[in-house]
């Protein structure tokens, strides 16, 4: 009886699930296997007068039969595993989705046959065997699962993504340090399907027409950039503020205009935290005046009794965009909604959406 090259048994997972069968552990420059019980590396090898005599009985045939299966078994289902690591290799080093190559059962079952017909690395020396096909890899696959070397449960399916599976992980990866971009303002337009195409040829190496990662995009439910721009940048690009002016009574008085809009009040200096990242801005307002509005805040009775106290501490600026009256709450709605995209709240003085 012998081991095939590259496998080892730990006992103490013979205990796991039962759709377990090995795990995929580094060793050396390479990966080992190693199986759940020791009778899934075991090959059984006779010389070939013994093979003979023993068919020649009815006893020692089905002993023959039994140890060919075994043999057919185990040697299929090791090239199976070890088929997986030398395609998925930079995944099972990293452990992230984003390593995953697409990889076809019909394609891992041609290689498992060209090395079934012998001298493979993965097998005794000298063994051959006309054994399994397509059928045979997609039932192993559907039954069986691993643990990686960061110690993930994952079925064997998982290693064998779809092309479009594949790439739209990656473009939603893309897009998501997109929005990360925006949350620390290192971004203020998102990506456009053509710049997300070059990024996956930059990053990943993969080559994609715009048009396809545009339906790949669309399949995500992820909307278009100038749409994802709105949502994500603060403040969206179809609103155009004012320069910001003092918040004192005589710079209200001089700048802010007697018209509806909106304005926004935030720290000449400094940022508050916010549960994403920090920001200046405290309030977020609309009114049909705008002059008086600016104002009245700061009363020391005003209703934002939290914004008074602010000023106290802290010198603030405000800053405006004069709107129709029709315009300014849908406006101010979409300032409020940019902004807690962003930062993960309202502003501090906020305490109600419009």
């Amino acid at each position: 009886r012998l081991h095939l090259p590259k496998a080892y048994v730990d006992g103490s997972k013979e205990t796991g699930p039962p759709d377990l069968i090995a795990q995929f552990r580094k060793e050396g420059e390479g990966f080992a296997i190693e199986y759940t019980s020791d009778e899934f590396r075991r090959f059984y090898s006779l010389a070939p007068e013994v093979w003979k005599a023993l068919a020649t009985g009815k006893e020692g045939g089905k002993l023959v039969r039994c140890l060919w299966v075994i043999n057919a078994r185990n040697a299929f289902t090791h090239l199976l595993l070890m088929g997986i690591i030398l395609h998925q290799e930079d995944f099972l080093l990293s452990g992230s989705p984003l390593k995953l190559k697409p990889l076809s059962q019909v394609a891992l079952a041609r290689w498992i046959k060209a090395h079934l017909k012998g001298d493979s690395p993965y097998l005794p020396p000298g063994f051959s065997l006309n054994y399994g096909d397509n059928s045979t890899v997609c039932r192993l696959v559907g039954i069986l699962s691993v643990l990686t070397p960061q110690g993930m449960r994952l079925p064997l399916k998982t290693f064998f993504p779809r092309r479009q599976q594949l790439y739209s992980q990656l473009i939603k990866a893309i897009l998501d340090e997109e929005e990360e971009a925006f949350r620390e303002g290192k971004l203020r337009k998102a990506y456009t399907d053509e710049e997300i195409r070059q990024l996956l040829k930059q990053h990943y190496g993969v080559s994609l027409s715009r048009r396809t990662v545009s339906l790949y995009r669309q399949a995500l439910g992820i909307p278009a950039s100038r749409d994802r721009g709105n949502q994500r940048i603060y403040p969206p690009p179809s609103v155009y503020f004012s320069l910001p002016y003092p918040f004192e009574r005589g710079s209200i008085n001089a700048n802010a205009p007697e018209s509806p809009g909106v304005y926004e009040i935030a720290l000449a200096e400094g940022r508050f935290s916010y549960p994403l990242c920090s920001s200046a801005v405290i309030y977020i307002g609309s009114t049909h005046n705008l002059r008086k509005r600016l104002k009245e805040h700061l009363f020391p009775n005003a209703r934002k009794a939290d914004l008074a106290n602010i000023q106290q501490t802290h010198k603030l600026v405000f800053r405006y965009m004069i709107l129709p009256r029709e315009k300014i709450r849908s406006i101010e709605k979409l300032l409020c909604n940019s902004f807690t995209s962003i930062y993960g709240a309202l502003p501090r003085c906020n305490h109600l959406r419009p």
